[in-house]
């Protein structure tokens, strides 16, 4: 994985974990114009891809971004996105472990440098009656399992605002009584919507403390949007006559180099007019600093500007940052991200080892034979070697990291499946070369892994041809996540299980799409095609999951009377099931379709995911996709099987009334019940005892008396 897809709530000190993209759903139904569209890169100084911002007393955090509305007018309506943590487990909340209690505040703008909210014009709004709750469809893995990112929507009293009104919005939600305890966290928005520290989140840790933070946060409104520097006041600083060196606060505005000074004061006007403080310094630091620099921050300790000062802890480390930066180039070139934790952990790894402390096989001339089974690996104090294989690594090493060598004879023609797959303590990246010869390694290997689709994040899984006789060489690196450890590598003949559905039940329908295909593309496809269901079906369906692209199963589900409609999910892959959303419910129009699935369920691999809803009569859309943009290919591989079975059942709402339908349970259900009596598969057969209609079909009738449910 890259490093821009490092998962940071750094300020409230979350470890990293990675970000596995299936693509998000559109936030709501506003138009672009209208939004600031949740992101996964991370902004600010902090590289934070969330901030916490809970009205809940244990957590006291709450977040506010500003924004313009050029035209004015009346906003009512408001959607943003957002994710849930336990912090204490360490776990996922969601999905529906939560109460939510969402409110919106809006403020006015204090203008000046920076700039920050004023009075409330708006609010606090209970969103509770109005809020529409769902999953994105962007699923985060992590060190302590998958993240579920909800997108919400809601609307609230009128709020007037007038033409160029610069307004702060704070949203907060209330998850007191959710158990586990969950802290709610608002996603960040792009860089592209940042315009300078105006556009900035003001942070509320407690009731005294505020702070002000250089990113955006997701949220759309049903006006559009303008740009928010207009809250700054706008005032052109120059950079002359400092006396005080950028890397040091000072009271006086501006600093002793000029060309530095100007691009700090560039995005922080105020540096340049009210003095040049802690925050001047660090973006100093991020826009002009080098390896070593004194000021550049300890190498053993986070600090989120580039660049560390070669000195690790108390003791000097001459070369420490260079040495660091040769293997995560981002430490040093990339200011969103800084000399951030990751860096920290690499120097102390690789600053600490003396000369001579690397591992016998550090080099490919040196590199261990072993054979089918285990073999234990410890890659502490080990070196980068090349050929680099930009195809192979997680995307920003200069190479594939810490690695150390191994070299196996084949014992068998066939398949060899090379594995750390859930069996180290480090993050591990694995190639495998035709042949033993060190100088004539090929560019790409024969095969090569970053993270198995089927092991836990961080670890690796290769299948190789092999032909007996042959020496092959496997080189294991390390990635960025966690470079440095220990456990074992496996060598097999064999291909690990995974989940299989097969047989498949009797009856069940094929899809009616070949695996590869996306003939039942729905809406989504230029003459829109559908697999047709109805109440009481089991389809045998496959999807894939390629190269960015992937099978969206779309069917369609006719009601002539109002159902409690169930879809029932075992898939061999990660899902997300439901039904597609249309403006008029049960319209059938493609032209009608939101964009969204509600209400929906997302699932990983070999789980079961059941969506429940009572329909009125019309055309709906059951729908089916992996959550996966890729490693799902036709014919099913080791990644993932591509199978699944989906039953379509359903219940008249109201039972009971199976003589008229109209809506109240009495005598002449009474009757059709009677007349009914002993028969099977009739209006009133509950399924309810024996087969037919019979005295626990009489005795439930009379137990619903009345208006139906």
């Amino acid at each position: 994985m890259s490093r821009h897809e490092i998962f940071r709530v750094l300020a409230l000190g979350l470890a990293p974990a990675a970000v596995a993209g299936a693509g998000p759903l559109p936030p709501c139904s506003e138009p672009v114009g209208n939004c600031q569209l949740p992101d996964q890169l991370g902004h600010g100084a902090g590289a934070l891809i969330a901030a916490a911002s809970d009205a809940n007393p244990a957590s006291g955090f709450s977040a506010r971004d500003n924004v313009v509305i050029d035209d004015g007018g009346t906003i009512n309506s408001i959607c943003w996105t957002g994710i849930y943590l336990d912090f204490a487990a360490q776990a996922d909340c969601g999905p529906g472990a939560v109460l939510d209690q969402f409110t919106v505040t809006y403020y006015q703008n204090i203008e000046g440098l920076p700039p920050a909210p004023g009075a409330v014009v708006g609010g606090p709004f209970d969103l509770t009656a109005s809020l529409v709750k769902e999953a994105t469809g962007n699923v985060v893995p992590s060190d302590f399992g998958d993240i579920v990112e909800f997108e919400f929507s809601a609307t609230h009293p009128d709020v007037v605002v007038p033409a160029g009104t610069c307004l702060w919005i704070e949203i907060r939600n209330d998850t007191t009584g959710s158990d586990p305890a969950c802290i709610w966290l608002w996603s960040t928005a792009p860089s592209f919507a940042e315009g300078g520290i105006g556009d900035a989140l003001s942070w509320q840790n407690d009731i005294q403390n505020d702070f002000q933070n250089d990113f955006d946060l997701a949220f759309c409104l049903n006006l559009p949007l303008g740009d928010p520097t207009a809250c700054d006041l706008q005032i052109d600083p120059g950079c002359e006559g400092a006396l005080n060196p950028c890397s040091q606060i000072s009271p006086d505005p501006g600093c002793s180099d000029q060309e530095c000074c100007t691009l700090v004061c560039d995005p922080l006007p105020f540096c340049c007019l009210l003095g040049w403080d802690i925050d001047c310094v660090d973006v100093a630091d991020a826009l002009c600093g080098d390896c070593g620099e004194t000021g550049a921050g300890n190498c053993f300790a986070a600090n989120f500007t580039p660049f560390c000062d070669d000195q690790c802890g108390a003791a000097p480390c001459v070369g420490c940052c260079q040495l660091v930066c040769a293997v995560d180039p981002f430490c040093c070139e990339d200011p969103r991200v800084g000399w951030d934790g990751l860096c920290a952990f690499e120097a102390m790894q690789l600053c600490s080892c003396e000369p001579g402390q690397a591992p016998v096989n550090d080099d490919c001339e040196n590199a261990i034979a072993i054979g089918l089974g285990d073999t234990p690996v410890d890659n502490t104090c080990a070196t980068s070697s090349t050929p680099n294989h930009a195809t192979c690594n997680d995307g920003f090493l200069n190479g594939l990291g810490l690695d150390i060598w191994y070299s196996y004879v084949a014992e068998f023609t066939g398949q060899l499946l090379v594995s750390t797959c859930g069996q180290v303590n480090y993050d591990t990246q694995l190639a495998v070369y035709e042949g033993c010869d060190c100088f004539a390694l090929s560019d790409p290997p024969l095969a090569c892994n970053n993270e198995g689709a089927v092991c836990p994040p961080g670890t690796s899984l290769l299948i190789a041809d092999v032909v007996q006789g042959t020496c092959y060489l496997i080189r294991l690196g390390s990635g960025s996540i966690k470079p440095v450890g220990s456990g074992t590598l496996t060598l097999s003949s064999t291909v690990p299980p995974v989940c299989d559905l097969s047989p498949f039940p009797p009856g069940a329908l094929p899809e009616g799409e070949q695996c590869g295909d996306d003939t039942n593309g729905g809406c989504d496809s230029p003459l829109p095609e559908f697999t047709i269901v109805q109440i009481g079906d089991v389809i045998h369906g496959t999807a894939w999951a390629v190269g960015g692209q992937r099978d969206t199963d779309w069917f369609e589900l006719v009601l002539t009377e109002a159902t409690e409609v169930s879809l029932n999910l075992d898939a061999e892959f990660p899902f997300l099931l439901g039904f597609v959303e249309t403006l008029t419910p049960g319209s059938g129009d493609c032209a009608d379709t939101t964009g969204s699935v509600v209400p929906s369920e997302t699932g990983e691999t070999c789980t079961t995911g059941v969506v429940t809803v009572v329909l009125d009569p019309g055309t709906w859309w059951p729908f089916v996709r992996p959550l996966i943009l890729d490693g799902l290919p036709c014919p099913e591989g080791i990644t993932a099987g591509n199978d699944y079975v989906l039953s379509i059942t359903g219940i008249a709402p109201c039972p009971w009334d199976c003589g008229d339908g109209d809506g109240v349970v009495g005598i002449v259900d009474f009757l059709a019940l009677l007349g009914e009596w002993a028969m099977v598969q009739t209006p009133c057969d509950m399924g309810l005892g024996a087969a037919g209609v019979g005295i626990e079909e009489f005795l439930d009738m009379l137990g619903h008396w009345g208006p139906c449910p």
